[in-house]
Parts: structure tokens; sequence; C-alpha cells
């Protein structure tokens, strides 16, 4: 005899519904609770973080729910150190302190051998405890330290994603091999610490001026021979630059850099599109071994009629007593044309105290002191 009574359909209980919200995949680290995102960041291992999940079932659970799609997205600034032993993160705490958004990714500093350029991001996703959530999503906005282009070219593919590049040195012969990289990066930032050594002229510069991205809004090369030509060939986009040297004297292998006061006065271009000059104030040049009485007055007045968008100057001061260079008075004027000063100073113990009494005397909120430059 058949049995009429309705037959239920039993659930096993290791497969949840999809629709119970216990469950809901998390496709985005974004997505966890603050407390336990902060919890999987300042574990230091695996291990670590394996023993949290132990004792934390609101852990358990989440890490459970996340899907294999889930990504961890990061900004990486990698910077080439030989001296280093494998890949290590840098300032480490400044990185768990991060706050995060969907619009903002985690940033993280990492530094590794030039021997281990190739599998960089192998290294990283093995270090960052992050990796448990997901697969971490690695985005090379910035490199420094490169002293070889074999060193960028390394990166491959990935140059398409570098914003700022800073090179320790860059030979003349390598120079156009290193501009037919920049037109595959989106750059924002250029430094070269040293540049072209046997010719740092402008015209060895002009094949890099030639293929600038139009996205590079900063140029800082140490240095150009001279100075003043190669900074009326700048593209139109780049807004800040550097370095110039007014009344000193650098010497940069077999070469003397630095102009007279009033060279600079007389010859410095003008520029509307410049916001930001970095440069490095002396004591006196060999043309004009001493400031004269309006020195202040004629260096600031230069700047503002050539630089007339000219916001802010980041200077290193030489100095070699309280008139040699006028820093008060070069500070006051450049206050009272507006331009906000961040200043390095450079003077032996006994004079450095001094200077910087009267400065914070004198400039009270008028100035930033820098700890490097």
């Amino acid at each position: 005899m058949a049995d009429d009574r309705p037959r239920l359909r039993l659930r096993r209980k290791s497969a949840p519904g999809r629709n119970d919200p216990g469950m809901l995949p998390i496709a985005n680290i974004l997505d966890l609770p603050v407390s336990l995102l902060r919890s999987i960041l300042e574990a230091s291992s695996l291990a670590e973080l394996a023993a949290y999940q132990l004792v934390n079932r609101q852990c358990q659970q989440t890490l459970r729910s996340i899907t294999r799609e889930a990504t961890v997205p990061f900004n990486v600034f990698l910077l080439i150190d030989n001296a280093s032993a494998g890949l290590e993160v840098c300032e480490l705490c400044a990185f768990r302190s991060q706050s995060w958004s969907p619009t903002r990714p985690f940033t993280i500093s990492v530094k590794l051998p030039s021997s281990e350029l190739d599998v960089w991001m192998d290294r990283l996703t093995q270090l960052c405890p992050c990796r448990v959530l997901g697969v971490p999503r690695f985005e090379l906005t910035g490199v420094a330290g490169v002293s070889e282009l074999s060193e960028l070219k390394f990166l491959g593919a990935q140059l398409g994603q570098v914003k700022h590049v800073r090179l320790e040195s860059l030979e003349e012969e390598d120079v156009t091999r290193f501009a037919s990289l920049l037109p595959s990066m989106p750059l924002e930032s250029l430094q070269i610490k040293d540049f072209a050594i046997d010719r740092p002229t402008p015209s060895t510069l002009s094949p890099i001026l030639g293929v600038l991205p139009a996205t590079c809004v900063q140029l800082d090369l140490c240095y150009v021979l001279p100075a003043l030509p190669a900074l009326a060939m700048l593209p139109a986009t780049v807004q800040r630059i550097g370095t110039l040297v007014v009344m000193d004297e650098i010497f940069y292998y077999s070469r003397k850099v630095g102009m007279s006061l009033s060279l600079f006065a007389q010859r410095l271009p003008t520029v509307a599109t410049i916001t930001e000059v970095k440069l490095v104030l002396g004591p006196g040049h060999y043309e004009e071994p001493s400031w004269p009485v309006d020195g202040a007055h004629i260096f600031v007045t230069a700047l503002r009629a050539k630089l007339p968008n000219l916001e802010r100057i980041r200077m290193k001061v030489h100095a070699e007593s309280v008139a040699a260079p006028p820093l008060v008075p070069i500070l006051l004027a450049l206050h009272a044309s507006g331009i906000d000063t961040q200043l390095y100073l450079e003077a032996q113990p006994p004079l450095r105290d001094v200077l910087c009494s009267h400065a914070n005397m004198k400039c009270t909120n008028k100035v930033t002191f820098l700890e490097a430059f």
C-alpha cells in the first residue's frame, strides 16, 4: 500500500543554503570587520595568524567564507638594495598603521637585491601574512635605487604601472635606451642622482625631455650644466624641478656646479608652469665671493618674476656666517611673497644654533625645517 504522507527533503548540514547571511562570500579584504583586519595585518607570520584563528571564532567563520577570488590590493614601492639579504619590508609599523578605503589601497615599501628582481612578486606574496585572505593584487607604483638599466628591464610589463622612478646614476651612453622605456610608464616623477657624469649637458638631457610622459610633473636631476638653458627646455607639464645651485660651488666629479646671484637673476628663464623648485643656496661663488647688501631682495624678486606661479621652495642652505647667505632676510622675503619654504640648514654647530634661533624668532610659523634634503 502506497504511503500518501508528504516526503520531507533533508538538507545536509555541511552544505548551507546560498541565502544564509552568515556565509556570504567576502570578495575583498576591505569588506572584513576592522578589528579582524587589524589583527591580520599585525600578524608577523602565518603561524601567529593561525594561532589567532584558533581562539577567535569570528576569525574562523570569516576566513572560511572568503572566496578564492578575494583580493588584497597593495601599492608597492620597490627599493633595489644589494646589501639586503632578501626581500624586506621597510617601515613595517607605518604599513600596519595605515587606514584604508575602497579607493585607497595599502602602500608597502620593500627592498631586495637586484638578483631577485625577477621573483620580487613571489617573494612578497610569501612574506605577506594577508595572503590567506586570497590572492594579493600588487601594483608597482615606484622603483628606487636603480643603478643599471637591466634592473628596470627585469620588471617587464610591470613598468606600465610605475609612476615614480629614482635612478642612482645614468651614464651618457644609456640615456637613449632609458628614454625608450619612458613612453611605457605612467610616470609622475623622475629623479636621477648622478646624471651623465662625463657630459651632464642640456643636449644630453634632451632625449629624455623629448619623450617625458605628459603625466610627469616632477623632474629632479643632479646635475645638468648649465642649468638655466635646461630649465628653459622643460615640457609644459613639469611643475616641480630641481636641483639648482645658487651662490655655491659643489664638486660634481670633474666639474663645479653653481652659479652666481647675478647670473641667476639675469638668465633665469620665465617658466609659468613651475610651482615648486628645489635648490642649494650657498655663501658665495667664485665670480661673486660675497652676497650684496640687497642680495635677499634680488634673489626673491628673480624667483617671483621668472617663476610667477611658484608656491613652494625646498632649500638647502650652506651657511658660513649669519650674512653668508642672508638667511633670515631671504626667509622673510619668501614669506611676504606667499612662497611656502622648506629649509634644510647645513652649518657648523655653533653657527647652526644661532641661525636656527634667529629663524625661529623672526620667522615663527613661516618656515618648515627639514631633517633631510
